[in-house]
C-alpha cells in the first residue's frame, strides 16, 4: 500500500506557509500504473502541511473541528477519485490526529492506520483491532522504521512462527538515502509471506 498525498504543500513543516500543487503528469501516471499493478492507494491527508511547528506536535489534522476535517477528507477523496480510486484506508500525516477525530475517520474508512506518534493520543494498542466501525491498524517498531531494522523484526516473527497480520511501515526517503539495498533484502525475506491488501480488507469484511 502507498500512502498518497492529494496535493503537495510548499514548505510543509511551516504552519504559516501557503501554497500547494496538484500531481504532475508524471506523478499521476505513476499512481495510475501502481494502482493497475495491484498497489492499494490510501488517503494520506490532503497536503501534509503541519498545523503545529514543534516536531513532537506536527500534525495536519490535530485541532480541526469535525466539519473542517471532513472538508479536507472530501477534497482528498475527490483527487483519488480522478484515478478511479475510492480509498478504504486512511493514513494520517505524521501519524497524528486527535482521539476525538477517530470517529469521523472510522465512519469514512474501513481501516485507520496509526504509528508511534499515535500512542500519546490513542494509547498503545494491539494491531489490528476493531475500534468503533473501523479497524485500527497501528504499526510500531521494530516493524516501523528503516528496512534494516524492520528486517530484524520480521525475522523474529518468522522464528516464532507467528501467523498474524503484521503491518510493516517504511518511508521511501530513508530507503533512497540508504541506497535501496536494505529494502531489497527485506523484500526478498517477506516475499513468500506478504499478502495483498485486498486479502486483508476481505478479512475485515468477514469479521465485521
Amino acid at each position: 500500500m502507498l500512502a498518497v498525498l492529494p496535493r503537495l504543500a510548499r514548505h510543509p513543516l511551516r504552519p504559516r506557509a501557503r501554497g500547494s500543487r496538484p500531481w504532475s503528469d508524471d506523478e499521476r501516471a505513476t499512481l495510475t500504473t501502481l494502482a493497475g499493478e495491484g498497489v492499494a492507494l490510501a488517503l494520506h491527508g490532503l497536503d501534509h502541511r503541519t498545523r503545529r511547528a514543534l516536531p513532537h506536535q506536527r500534525s495536519e489534522l490535530a485541532g480541526l473541528p469535525a466539519a473542517q476535517l471532513t472538508e479536507r477528507l472530501v477534497r482528498g477523496e475527490a483527487e483519488l477519485a480522478s484515478l478511479g480510486v475510492r480509498p478504504r484506508v486512511f493514513i494520517a500525516p505524521y501519524n497524528r490526529f486527535d482521539a476525538s477525530q477517530y470517529a469521523v475517520l472510522a465512519e469514512r474508512y474501513d481501516v485507520v492506520c496509526g504509528g508511534p506518534e499515535s500512542v500519546m493520543r490513542l494509547g498503545f494498542q494491539r494491531t489490528p483491532l476493531w475500534r468503533g466501525p473501523a479497524i485500527y491498524l497501528p504499526a510500531y517498531a521494530p516493524l516501523y522504521g528503516e528496512a534494516a531494522a524492520v528486517k530484524a523484526g520480521v525475522e523474529a516473527l518468522l522464528d516464532a512462527q507467528a501467523a498474524i497480520w503484521a503491518p510493516l511501515v517504511l518511508h521511501w526517503g530513508h530507503e533512497a538515502k540508504a541506497g535501496w539495498t536494505a529494502l531489497e533484502r527485506l523484500a526478498e525475506l517477506i516475499g513468500p509471506y506478504a499478502r495483498p491488501w485486498g486479502e486483508f480488507l476481505t478479512g475485515v469484511e468477514a469479521s465485521r
